[in-house]
């Protein structure tokens, strides 16, 4: 005769990074337009970056072309790229 199944006799809430298995992506592109000052104090400003962590970004978006500046709910990821356009910024929302 087979054994019963064990069955989990307490169920743990799912962590942050759980809830978002598909997250949707901030990519913002590289602007050949605005000053790398400018580019980074948005991205300090909008993403409440420290100044390090801003001017890293910016580079990459630089170099690389874009760079992927947040991951998260699409929700909160709409507002970021709404608020980079405000700066008038190239960004879009991915999945």
């Amino acid at each position: 005769m087979a054994e019963p199944a064990s069955v989990p006799t307490s169920v743990s809430a799912p962590s942050a990074d759980e809830l978002v298995l598909d997250p949707f992506l901030v990519v913002l592109f590289d602007d050949p337009v605005n000053t790398m000052a400018y580019v980074a104090a948005a991205l300090r400003t909008v993403l409440s970056l420290d100044g390090a962590t801003a001017e890293r970004l910016m580079l990459e978006a630089h170099t690389n072309g874009s760079v992927v500046v947040f991951k998260g709910d699409r929700g909160e990821a709409e507002m970021i790229c709404t608020k980079l356009h405000g700066w008038a910024l190239h960004a879009k929302v991915r999945r």
